[in-house]
């Protein structure tokens, strides 16, 4: 005979409604992305520049700098669901940075970020700031109080598309020209697929042991329509491979022109930027 098994207390699977802890929404994220990545010989830093209000929509820089003379250069790159709070919150820190100087910094932009969060409990403060202390560039994500160094970074709504993407590709071993070009596809990625992200892609990189540069634009066009030119094929590409119904030869051939056809493209590419850099050589 089998026993029944008597509980003193029965099993809830759920409890009640008023014993479920309150959690408190997360606030959606800006419409924008932005990222930054720690790699061999810098930081990477960039941004879309797509600015969207209530009545409008029009192109902005996303990145804001100190004067290169000071004594610790540094960069904020922002996200913000409230402008006129995220630019006073980025001059209270510049000015206690410049204040600082490069030994107390970063302890002093902890201390402000706390009064500024303590201050403005009802807004939300996103950076990534990038510093250069002594020679070497230094990455640091800012979320309200909190700021922690990070070998990489990403936030904005073309986040939930991009971050994925970082995290297979992103090496803290890669060289910066390297990163530099895994920062064109994930701004591309970013504005391809999440609202609100646009505009030019804005991309700087910040050299250790040296000065910083920003890539031109026309240069981050021809990256971004290669990048497109790669995907386009491969869509076709993906479902043959693992089409078992597909003779080999067929399959080989789709191969064999795919990889004909990406060969003449990058060829093309770079004799327009060859021709580029001559015409800004006859130019100077």
């Amino acid at each position: 005979m089998i026993k029944t098994l008597q509980l003193k207390h029965p099993l809830r699977h759920f409890p009640p409604s008023r014993e479920r802890p309150k959690i408190r929404p997360e606030r959606p994220k800006a419409m924008t992305f932005i990222l930054g990545m720690r790699c061999l010989g810098g930081v990477i830093i960039g941004a879309d520049t797509e600015v969207n209000t209530d009545v409008s929509k029009h192109r902005e820089s996303k990145i804001r700098r100190s004067s290169w003379n000071d004594d610790a250069p540094f960069f904020f790159t922002y996200t913000s669901n409230n402008l006129l709070f995220t630019e006073d919150a980025m001059n209270r820190l510049g000015k206690v940075i410049k204040k600082a100087g490069q030994h107390k910094c970063v302890d002093a932009v902890r201390g402000e970020c706390r009064l500024i969060a303590a201050e403005n409990t009802d807004k939300e403060l996103s950076l990534i700031l990038s510093i250069k202390l002594g020679q070497i560039w230094n990455l640091f994500q800012i979320h309200n109080d909190v700021v922690a160094e990070v070998p990489k970074a990403t936030d904005g709504s073309g986040y939930y598309h991009a971050n994925r993407i970082m995290q297979e590709f992103y090496d803290p071993r890669m060289p910066l020209s390297q990163a530099a070009l895994l920062a064109v596809y994930l701004l591309k990625v970013a504005k391809d697929n999440a609202p609100g992200v646009g505009g030019p892609s804005e991309i700087l990189l910040l050299r250790d042991y040296g000065g910083w540069e920003k890539m031109h634009h026309a240069h981050v066009e021809d990256i971004e329509k290669a990048f497109e030119h790669l995907e386009s094929g491969l869509r076709g590409l993906i479902l043959d491979y693992v089409d078992w119904g597909l003779r080999d030869e067929f399959f080989d051939k789709k191969l064999s022109d795919f990889s004909d056809k990406l060969r003449r493209y990058r060829k093309h590419i770079g004799r327009l930027r060859e021709q580029q850099a001559q015409d800004e050589n006859l130019g100077d």
